[in-house]
């Protein structure tokens, strides 16, 4: 996790001193995508739910970012306060909260990839490099290991919703390389 967040502030260093702002507001806005849909659906439903993170994923987190050089989103999610649970009883908050979730994440590139002018550099940068890897683990990779991550989710509430998302996330992703590279 720190190294991550290490990763990020070292990508906006190389923008100057000035710009490691840019890095950081990007990840918090996608950690606010992330976890905040489903935190409002708890509450409406009165439900106390807290964040646990998954202690053997902060190495995999660390070695992704050390090895390739890249950003992984920060291992955990939300679960119902109490320590026996199943989420299988709670498909619909979670479904409907992760897909809320998924929608804010998709809009936000898509809306950078049609303006692209709209924000500095820097900051469509950092919005690229931490939104494809939200994509990628929060929604397309929904098969072990990534079976944790909220794509799973949304697969199992939705095969449909999970396969529009899908799609969506893959024409992101294409297009950006494709102005990228």
């Amino acid at each position: 996790g720190i190294v991550s967040l290490a990763f990020i502030s070292g990508f906006g260093l190389s923008y100057g001193l000035e710009n490691v702002q840019y890095p950081i507001f990007a990840l918090l806005i996608f950690l606010i995508y992330r976890y905040f849909p489903l935190k409002l659906i708890t509450l409406l439903k009165n439900e106390k739910w807290v964040y646990r993170g998954w202690h053997n994923g902060y190495p995999l987190s660390s070695i992704i970012a050390l090895v390739f050089g890249t950003y992984l989103p920060m291992t955990g999610a939300q679960y119902p306060a109490s320590h026996k649970w199943s989420y299988r009883g709670k498909l619909d908050s979670i479904g409907i909260g992760y897909s809320i979730s998924a929608t804010l994440m998709l809009v936000t590139l898509s809306l950078l990839l049609l303006y692209p002018g709209f924000v500095p550099e820097i900051l469509w940068n950092s919005m690229f490099l931490i939104g494809i890897s939200f994509l990628l683990f929060d929604i397309l990779f929904i098969f072990t290991p990534f079976q944790f991550y909220a794509g799973k989710r949304i697969f199992e509430y939705n095969k449909w919703f999970w396969a529009l998302f899908a799609v969506i996330a893959l024409m992101i992703i294409q297009r950006y390389f494709a102005i990228f590279l």
